[in-house]
Formats: C-alpha cells, structure tokens, sequence
C-alpha cells in the first residue's frame, strides 16, 4: 500500500489531501477512493473529484501508462496493491481492518523509511513527493505547461515547487 501510496504522490502530482485520508477512521471529500480508479490493460486512470482548485468538483483525470518491468512504475503497484486489497468500497489507501491510510500514517511511515535508508535525511514529507514530481518531469523535458497540467496548478506556482535544474524555468514560460 505504502509503495503504490507513493508512487502514484510521486507521478501524479498530488496533493496528500487528494489521496489520503484526515484520519484513519474519516475521509474527507477530496479523498482518492476505489471507484476513482480504473486499471485496464496496462494503464491507470484516476479521477479526482475535488481538490484544492477544484471545489465545485468539476473533476479532473490523471492517466498512467504502465512501464513494463520498471520496480518504480505507479501502475503495477497499484495492481499489485489492488490484488491484496479487494474491492471493498471505499477510500482507495485503506488497511485490512477497514481504517483509511492518513495523512499522519503517510508522512509516519516514510520518516521511518528514510531514517533507516539514510539516517541524515531532513525535511522530507508528503509534499516533497509533489515537489520531487515536479522537478522529475521538467528534468525529463516535459513542457512547463503540461506540469502545470499534471499538477492541477491554476496559476504559475508550479515555478515554485520545480527544483534547480539546469533548465531556465522563466524561459519555458
């Protein structure tokens, strides 16, 4: 759950309040769940119903094409997640007990992580995954307008989250 969780942070931009739950017992509106996800062939579609800049609940949709034997590939660690979780309804991070992954077992679990593979890690939480995923894309040459896309930024504060590469980021603009 925790690799499929951060993955899909990862490449999908999100928000960890479009995902995961406040608290492992309540989901708020905006919370990624299972009826948001469909898995056919080798691709992923997520649909976020709300989000921060969309409070009408217009909707938005975030595609994954799978990447074949690739360990870091959002699709098969969502279908491998998907197989051990079942199709019970309701938030899509959610344990065998029925509670909701949330926002304080996600950042949890990951400073755990991070201490053990590297105990000098700092300042490393849910939003650097948005942070990483941004500086990821530019680096790999997607255009400044398609991030800001993926990131479901409104405005240009996708500049803010887009990391020190060796790229001129206001000339992409």
């Amino acid at each position: 759950m925790f690799k499929c969780a951060y993955l899909l942070a990862f490449f999908g931009l999100f928000r960890i309040g479009e995902f995961v739950a406040d608290t492992k017992h309540r989901a708020q509106r905006s919370v990624l769940m299972l009826s948001d996800t469909i898995l056919k062939d080798n691709c992923l579609q997520i649909t976020i119903r709300f989000s921060k800049t969309d409070q009408k609940g217009i909707s938005n949709g975030i595609n994954f094409k799978g990447q074949n034997r690739n360990p870091l590939c959002p699709v098969q660690a969502t279908r491998e997640f998907l197989e051990m979780r079942g199709t019970k309804a309701g938030p899509l991070f959610m344990h065998y007990n029925g509670t909701f992954l949330s926002r304080f077992q996600f950042n949890s679990i990951l400073a755990s992580s991070l201490k053990f593979a590297d105990p000098n890690h700092q300042n490393i939480k849910a939003h650097s995954f948005r942070i990483g995923g941004a500086t990821n894309a530019m680096a790999k040459g997607i255009p400044y307008k398609k991030i800001q896309e993926m990131g479901r930024w409104q405005s240009h504060a996708a500049k803010r989250y887009i990391r020190q590469i060796d790229i001129d980021i206001a000339s992409l603009i």
